[in-house]
């Protein structure tokens, strides 16, 4: 599956990387995350530095009995509701392709975050090798933080950012 490159010097279609044949004999088998990528539209977010997707928390709620042997324990347990539909990014900025610009939710960087004014849904992608592995996207997506990492002398003056999402919903596309 080829992805549109995500830089001008077309890194990915001039010089692509080779990925590991995870089929070889004595290949790894642990997974990795080189084939990782992050997606709008079919195309690849470029500058991504870090992704933690969402931790996927559950209530539980512990039942007890008024009985003289089992005082103080659980005697079962009902799960519950589904929580913390948040995940987090950084990203090294692109000029002219800000990170609502390159998400395609805004055509010039936000003022304030109030400024977004409608979810767009990203898509977490990982390929095993050449082959497209696992697809998950992030539905009803909304900014609820987003903010420019400090400037320093002593830098290397990449302006970089670092941000959360909150979701509705997250969905396996495969």
């Amino acid at each position: 599956m080829a992805i549109p490159a995500s830089n001008r010097v077309a890194v990915e279609a001039t010089r692509p990387t080779i990925p590991v044949d995870f089929d070889a004999p004595f290949a790894p088998s642990t997974k990795t995350y080189h084939g990782f990528s992050i997606q709008v539209n079919g195309t690849s977010i470029g500058r991504i530095t870090e992704w933690t997707p969402v931790a996927m928390d559950r209530e539980f709620t512990h039942i007890g009995e008024l009985n003289a042997r089992t005082w103080g324990q659980p005697v079962d347990g009902v799960p519950g509701r589904a929580t913390q539909f948040e995940l987090s990014f950084a990203r090294a900025e692109v000029w002219g392709e800000e990170i609502e610009v390159a998400l395609g939710v805004a055509s010039s960087p936000y003022t304030l975050l109030v400024d977004q004014n409608a979810p767009f849904s990203i898509d977490e992608v990982f390929f095993r090798g050449n082959t497209l592995y696992e697809q998950y996207r992030y539905l009803g997506c909304w900014f609820t933080n987003r903010s420019t990492d400090a400037f320093s002398s002593e830098g290397d003056a990449v302006v970089r950012i670092s941000g959360t999402l909150a979701f509705v919903n997250r969905i396996k596309i495969l």
